[in-house]
């Protein structure tokens, strides 16, 4: 079953300026053009009427698929020469091979199992669900590679056999990798230190690994003005934030600096330890479930740390903020007042 599409929360809005010099993207292979087009009389890839040329695509086939009619569902292996997903198309697929190029423009590729090209070109949305492998040596992703929610019985781990998403050197520069839910992961080549645009998400159950089983994020150590974090966890050592920094519950065990283009994100429930010292600036961005507003005048601690230097520039509205010698307080200051809250 098509899974759907999670909303990334990201705390802040994203900056115009990042964080050292942007590594250009792996380069596009020439897109085949097509020879054979999904018209979609139903949902069935195997069937001969829902294809232009009244056959089933093969091994030397150049497939595009585009948002018109049922999206295609594939429930075996599938070899194609060049596959192009177009805006609002949505295929899926258990085994894809692919021998030249995968071009997702806009549209999303639903799998669950392996999917396999020398060129990925994505710019829409990769979805991976169960346990799943993603073969590329030029993986190019300016959209979003998602890992599915799994569970306890069936986790969801998505595995990138090679270089995932801009990496160089450990630095992010672009492109969307998530791994939110439980029993959610995500497993990349080697760790990331910095994230100097693009967005990581790694919460709510989820994380991403290195091939060792590692924590590939607890190295991280600056987030660009373009670069988002959002992250359930410990980074182990320092951290400057000059994007976005979505808290749940994360330890920063060094010191954090925040500049004025920076902001963290913490929900109500759900704070940032820092081991060492805070030097603050910029926002303070404080979330609760709008369909369980906290009651007026309850407090909560936000932030701990050892030291403090400094002070947020911007904070919510609807909270008084108080700073303390070791931690920040957060009183919510209405203007609702709910006891329904489970």
């Amino acid at each position: 079953m098509r899974g759907s599409v999670k909303a990334v929360v990201v705390c802040g809005a994203l900056m115009a300026a990042g964080l050292g010099a942007a590594v250009p993207a792996a380069a596009s292979s020439a897109v085949p053009a097509c020879s054979v087009t999904w018209v979609g009389n139903s949902e069935a890839w195997n069937n001969p009427a829902n294809w232009s040329t009244g056959q089933v695509p093969g091994p030397t086939s150049d497939v595009c698929i585009s948002g018109d009619g049922p999206a295609p569902e594939a429930g075996g292996p599938i070899d194609i020469h060049s596959l192009q997903v177009s805006d609002g198309a949505e295929p899926l697929f258990e085994n894809l091979t692919i021998s030249d190029i995968l071009t997702d423009a806009s549209g999303a590729v639903f799998f669950d199992g392996t999917l396999s090209a020398p060129t990925i070109d994505n710019a829409g949305l990769i979805q991976a669900v169960g346990a799943s492998t993603i073969t590329s040596p030029a993986l190019s992703n300016t959209g979003t590679i998602q890992a599915l929610d799994g569970s306890a019985a069936d986790p969801s781990t998505l595995q990138l056999t090679d270089n995932p998403l801009q990496l160089a050197n450990g630095t992010l520069n672009g492109g969307t990798l998530d791994a939110e839910g439980t029993d959610t992961t995500i497993i990349i080549n080697r760790d990331i230190s910095s994230i100097a645009a693009g967005e990581i998400t790694a919460n709510d159950g989820g994380s991403i690994e290195n091939q060792s089983g590692g924590n590939a994020l607890a190295s991280v150590s600056s987030i660009g003005q373009n670069g988002t974090l959002n992250y359930a966890g410990t980074l182990t050592g320092n951290l400057v934030n000059q994007g976005d920094f979505g808290s749940d519950n994360a330890d920063v065990t060094g010191d954090y600096t925040q500049s004025s283009t920076g902001t963290v994100g913490a929900g109500f429930e759900a704070g940032l330890t820092i081991g060492g010292t805070a030097t603050l600036s910029g926002t303070l961005a404080i979330g609760y479930d709008m369909f369980c507003t906290p009651n007026k005048g309850t407090t909560k601690t936000v932030i701990t740390f050892a030291a403090r230097n400094g002070t947020f520039t911007t904070t919510p509205s609807v909270f008084n903020v108080t700073y303390g010698a070791t931690s920040i307080q957060e009183q919510y200051e209405g203007p609702k007042n709910h006891s329904e809250c489970g």
